[in-house]
């Protein structure tokens, strides 16, 4: 199974429920390295479904960047956590992101290393690998992004090595733009010479500022997601069409504080009727 799917449990820990592969809290887990100053910097976020509550806590170095995340809390109604920390050069740059999580903890594996590449020529990330090791056997992924001629990554490709010794395709995601927000996600499984799309996400969007934007780097950080706040404005609805399945639709309604950054939000989940409250805290 690839590593996209067996990581997702941990894109549900905020929302506490996974759907489809499509995943909703694709659009609710994941911040940047972008900090803000003045009471516009994310610090917490606190996600509540019923009884359940998960508290994110994001720390930044000095230089204001991003450089760790830690969740903690009850998921249906027993104890979670997971935490990443982000490795950094002395300009910034993400050099690995360190994974851990309770459940992996569990079966035996204390951590997922994945690690960053940058072409410091052209001054970009081309992708990330990591490797895996379950004890019966290493597996190992790597990413890579395709830059469009608007110098934005269009494609992220995925790729494989289950112990072939050889890598293999084995799906990619499309992204479509307007402007500095990403508008569309396709998401296509290969498989025997040709890719067959799973699903097309469309988002619309607000004209104020998201608690963080992350760009490029919630590539990296956060791979089992599907760009999390890369877009420049807030997302207020995410529609979900697959070739034969039920449309499904997340709306999001904001109340915004002073600096136009979202202060809390009420999450709703078509058609299963899902409502989830989020809290953002700043500095």
């Amino acid at each position: 199974m690839r590593f996209f799917i067996t990581l997702s449990a941990l894109s549900c820990i905020l929302l506490f429920s996974c759907q489809k592969e499509s995943d909703f809290s694709n659009t609710t887990t994941n911040t940047n390295g972008n900090g803000g100053t003045n009471g516009t910097r994310l610090v917490k976020m606190v996600a509540k479904d019923g009884t359940d509550s998960v508290v994110s806590i994001y720390s930044y170095n000095s230089s204001g960047k991003l450089i760790g995340i830690t969740a903690t809390g009850t998921d249906g109604g027993s104890p979670t956590y997971n935490s990443k920390t982000i490795v950094r050069n002395s300009q910034g740059i993400i050099q690995k992101v360190v994974m851990k999580d309770a459940d992996l903890i569990q079966v035996g594996i204390d951590s997922i290393e994945i690690k960053a590449r940058y072409d410091a020529s052209n001054s970009r990330y081309t992708g990330w690998t990591l490797a895996v090791d379950f004890g019966s056997g290493i597996q190992k992924d790597s990413i890579v992004f395709i830059y469009n001629s608007a110098g934005k990554v269009g494609t992220e490709s995925f790729y494989s090595d289950n112990g072939t010794g050889s890598y293999h395709p084995y799906g990619k995601f499309d992204f479509t733009y307007s402007g500095n927000n990403i508008v569309t996600k396709k998401s296509f499984t290969y498989d025997q010479g040709s890719y067959t799309e799973d699903f097309t996400m469309t988002d619309e969007l607000d004209t104020k500022s998201p608690p963080i934007v992350f760009g490029i780097e919630g590539l990296i950080i956060d791979p089992n997601e599907i760009a999390p706040y890369y877009s420049s404005n807030n997302i207020t609805k995410e529609t979900v069409t697959y070739p034969s399945d039920p449309t499904e639709t997340l709306s999001i309604a904001y109340t915004y504080n002073s600096s136009n950054k979202p202060a809390s939000a009420i999450f709703t989940i078509l058609p299963y009727n899902q409502l989830f409250d989020i809290t953002y805290y700043y500095q």
